[in-house]
């Protein structure tokens, strides 16, 4: 949802989506809650089920993650992080990744993607 003023999203009020790509295909089940699209980035909170994961994807704009719960491993081409509760990650506009849900329990990430050449930025999936 886009926003002009200064406004307040409720944790408790947000409901998760699902029209992340694959995002009901076992493998990929994950969910994409209500999150803020301004001028220059977006921000949305990702849920990941355990066992699931995202598929090969890139943005061309830049990422930043926020881990907020769960065990979360993102890879690369170049190598692999894995996450604890309030690491940040960075990633370069145009990279590819994927992230796994490697814990027990359900993981929770802040995603935020902002402006870099161009936007909105594109999110192109590789599989």
């Amino acid at each position: 949802m886009s926003y002009t003023q200064p406004t307040l999203l409720k944790r408790k009020k947000m409901r998760p989506t699902w029209h992340l790509h694959k995002a009901q295909t076992i493998g990929y089940i994950r969910a994409l809650h209500e999150g803020v699209d301004a001028t220059n980035c977006t921000a949305h909170i990702v849920t990941l089920f355990p066992e699931q994961a995202s598929p090969k994807h890139t943005y061309s704009g830049e990422v930043t993650i926020f881990h907020l719960e769960g065990q979360v491993e993102f890879k690369f081409d170049t190598g692999s992080f894995e996450l604890e509760r309030y690491d940040m990650l960075f990633i370069p506009a145009n990279t590819p990744y994927e992230y796994f849900n490697i814990g027990q329990g359900p993981a929770a990430l802040l995603s935020i993607v902002g402006k870099y050449q161009e936007w909105p930025a594109k999110g192109t999936y590789l599989d």
